[in-house]
């Protein structure tokens, strides 16, 4: 089994907390409550998360088939 810190994962943190899949900012640890469409991408759509404490933004993308994209227009 591969461990997180084999792994190639940075910047945000995230995490499933009871029913729900949240974000948390790596410098703050301040909670990303709100995700922004930021574009389509081969494998999925790419999302933009900004934190409100310390202004930081992520952009990352997540891959999903079918795409999301139309749930975001």
């Amino acid at each position: 089994m591969t461990k997180i810190s084999d792994l190639p994962v940075h910047n945000l943190i995230g995490g499933m907390t009871t029913d729900y899949f949240e974000f948390w900012c790596e410098d703050c640890v301040e909670r990303i409550n709100g995700l922004k469409y930021y574009g389509e991408d081969t494998v999925g759509v790419k999302l933009k998360a900004i934190c409100k404490k310390c202004n930081r933004e992520y952009i990352f993308k997540i891959r999903v088939r079918p795409p999301l994209t139309s749930l975001f227009k």
